[in-house]
């Protein structure tokens, strides 16, 4: 499968087979770093513009996956926060539902850290009732406080 990276430009291949240069080609910036060939980048982008693709692949590099995966677990925790309302409980589930698919997903390679998610989703799962009985089933989509996963 091809995989790209997403530039204001456009689409950049990156890694992968054909990611690189074909035969009889010269490196371009994959040679510097970057993920993708000379062929890959969008015509109207500046050098500068490229350098600054190259450096945000190396930061993004750096960071550890399970930082980020927490990183998105509190995205994702303030947003179903936010939209435990009436008329936005959908939202509100869709979050907690992805939520718990990155902690049954993943929960067992952040151990030390899987008892703190569960309590979290726990948490939400319950603030999400609490939401959904207050509403009284008025202007949320159809949500019933039963919905959820407990778990």
């Amino acid at each position: 499968m091809e995989r790209k990276l997403w530039t204001p430009g456009g689409d950049v291949r990156v890694g992968g087979a054909g990611a690189g240069p074909g035969p009889g080609e010269t490196s371009g910036p994959e040679s510097e770093g970057f993920a993708g060939g000379e062929a890959d980048l969008p015509p109207d982008l500046t050098e500068e513009q490229v350098q600054e693709i190259r450096q945000a692949l190396e930061q993004l590099r750096r960071i550890p996956v399970a930082d980020l995966l927490l990183n998105q677990i509190n995205t994702l925790t303030q947003v179903a926060q936010l939209h435990l309302v009436p008329g936005e409980l959908d939202q509100a589930r869709l979050a907690i539902d992805s939520i718990r698919v990155l902690v049954d997903g993943v929960g067992d390679r952040l151990k030390h850290l899987k008892p703190q998610l569960e309590e979290l989703l726990s948490q939400l799962q319950l603030a999400y009732v609490q939401a959904a009985s207050a509403s009284k089933g008025g202007g949320d989509g159809g949500e019933t406080a039963g919905t959820l996963r407990e778990s």
